[in-house]
């Protein structure tokens, strides 16, 4: 039998989704290396290396779009948002995260967010472009300031074929 205090337990609240373009669906379009400060992923701004938006060729776990975060063999490459937020309040960041199955078999992933660094991997082992074996990740935070920086970077060595990001 169900009792208030489970209930109450069980209780929890969804807020709106404080991203832009968190699928990443906006431009749409084609496969498109993005170099870093370019605005082509409408909403985000690359921050390191080169960034492959993905479209309509891995299965994405959202749509038709997701990120490559290794876009060049140079260097690892990153994406960032600043999204507005109330200090001290408690916000949780999800995201779903799976690996380019070319290339070395275990993909890494840093996210940044609320003034703390994530680290996140993902074993490519029997993944194919339609397969990706996406998984669901979440990172509870509390802001410190009135906007919060989120940024998700590749941490391989340098080359193609890193983490991939969606949703």
């Amino acid at each position: 039998a169900w009792n208030g205090a489970l209930l109450k337990a069980l209780t929890f609240t969804i807020g709106p989704n404080l991203l832009t373009n968190g699928s990443f669906e906006q431009p749409g379009g084609n496969m498109v290396t993005v170099p870093p400060t370019n605005p082509y992923i409408t909403g985000w701004t690359v921050t390191r290396g080169r960034v492959v938006y993905v479209s309509n060729f891995f299965t994405c776990s959202d749509g038709k779009v997701c990120i490559d975060l290794a876009g060049s063999t140079d260097t690892g490459g990153g994406v960032s948002q600043t999204i507005t937020t109330v200090p001290g309040s408690p916000y949780t960041l999800n995201f779903d995260f799976s690996g380019n199955p070319d290339g070395a078999p275990v993909k890494t992933l840093r996210v940044l967010v609320g003034g703390q660094s994530f680290d996140f991997s993902f074993d490519i082992t029997g993944k194919s472009i339609s397969n990706m074996g996406w998984i669901t990740e979440s990172i509870p935070f509390a802001a410190t300031a009135a906007s919060t920086t989120i940024e998700f970077y590749d941490t391989n060595p340098p080359g193609y074929w890193g983490p991939a990001i969606d949703n």
